[in-house]
């Protein structure tokens, strides 16, 4: 082949197939086949067509972009789910990080059932064979897998030292096993149909949050604490924020709860993470990882990581109890909330003790009480906060999720 048909060869559409005609093809009933169009069907193509194949052609959307198009094809049409399709398609294609036209799996039909587009695409993602080019990793089973993204995270794709988010979800989401386990911790943990959720969220130079999508939370409160503390101390820039967050969420939308698939990790993975240098980076300041399994399971019993899909899910930021303003967890009494997410505060009076005499509600110079009036207030007031974080934490959770007693320690009350 010469070396101008190997340039061309991408853009063969007999040979690699656009991915509009893919998805025409996949769904006639929406979108029309060879035998004639309706008005409707036609105006589907027109408005689905031209956005995925300016994607398709430049190669390289980049996350942001690949969302938006998404979005507006959704709605445009009005076709529920087919944001998610089209999103899932491209990230598995690779498009967010430079693809070519072949790198192109074969497309699921659009979501036409009851069924979430995002359950879809994570659910039946595309062949292993399809897209091992864009997945550095596929050499390794999911315990493997899993264990290398948690020593050794990455964003970069190409990366054989560590695992991107996105190479594992697509990994959890069609492992049976990491599935049926995922939903069986859930069930034995007392989960109804949602599940609270708590994380971190890190604002560079003070900006408001983005919405998320695929994301990594905690389940326990104290686990939150925990991963809060230490994402943050020492950590964080000049001019950051870090808030805490929690999303109810849908069980379906859970990818993978990594407590439920730690005893499939033994020290068996040792050997083949360690020889494809995974976390063995030398890296000034920090140590290399010379026990990935058991390294592995401490971060999980600190962390009680899951990876879910809060596409479309309200974030409910944490706020100070008296103001409408989002608490800041760097700021002076941070270590409230933290305490009371762990249990180490189990009352408003505890709250009045760990914040000391010196904290007073109302301004001692102006007020007209008696001594025992004064601290009455600051009482009350240590009260009122002790019970915005505790509903934060612990809430009477709607939509079908659990309601317990926030006293009973352990993973198992939750």
């Amino acid at each position: 082949m010469s070396t101008k048909d190997d340039i061309l060869e991408p853009f063969d559409f007999k040979k690699s197939p656009s991915m509009s005609s893919q998805l025409f093809k996949a769904a006639p009933g929406v979108f029309g086949d060879g035998d004639g169009l309706s008005f409707l069907q036609g105006a589907n193509r027109v408005l689905v067509g031209g956005p995925l194949d300016v994607i398709d052609a430049v190669g390289r959307a980049g996350e942001t972009g690949l969302r938006a198009v998404a979005e507006g094809v959704e709605a445009a049409t009005g076709l529920t789910g087919i944001k998610r399709d089209i999103y899932g398609l491209g990230q598995a294609a690779g498009l967010v990080v430079g693809a070519s036209p072949s790198a192109l799996p074969s497309l699921k039909s659009p979501s036409t059932s009851t069924r979430s587009g995002a359950e879809k695409a994570f659910k039946s993602p595309p062949k292993q064979d399809e897209i091992s080019k864009i997945l550095p990793h596929d050499d390794l089973d999911t315990s493997e897998l899993l264990t290398s993204y948690i020593i050794s995270p990455t964003r970069n794709p190409e990366s054989k030292s560590g695992v991107t988010r996105q190479e594992l979800v697509n990994r959890l989401s069609s492992d049976a096993n990491a599935q049926i386990k995922t939903q069986k911790a859930l069930d034995e943990l007392g989960y109804k149909d949602t599940v609270p959720v708590f994380r971190t969220v890190i604002l560079k130079d003070g900006k408001a949050m983005d919405p998320e999508t695929i994301t990594s939370v905690s389940l326990r409160p104290k686990a939150f604490a925990d991963t809060n503390s230490f994402l943050t101390q020492g950590k964080i820039g000049f001019g950051d924020n870090v808030i805490a967050v929690r999303y109810d969420v849908p069980r379906d939308k859970f990818i993978g709860y990594f407590p439920a698939l730690a005893d499939d990790i033994k020290s068996s993975v040792n050997k083949k993470i360690k020889e494809k240098g995974i976390g063995q980076t030398e890296i000034e300041g920090f140590k290399t990882v010379t026990n990935p399994s058991e390294h592995a399971k401490n971060l999980i019993e600190m962390q009680d990581e899951a990876i879910v899909d809060v596409s479309g899910l309200t974030a409910k930021p944490l706020k100070v109890f008296d103001k409408d303003e989002i608490q800041s967890m760097i700021s002076m009494n941070s270590f409230l909330p933290r305490k009371v997410a762990s249990q180490e505060l189990k009352s408003g009076p505890e709250v009045r003790a760990a914040l000391g005499e010196s904290y007073t509600a109302v301004n001692p110079f102006k007020f007209k009480g008696t001594k025992e009036e004064f601290e009455q207030l600051n009482q009350e007031a240590a009260q009122k906060m002790f019970d915005n974080y505790e509903r934060f934490f612990r809430g009477n959770y709607k939509q079908g999720g659990i309601v317990y007693n926030p006293f009973n320690a352990g993973i198992g009350a939750l």
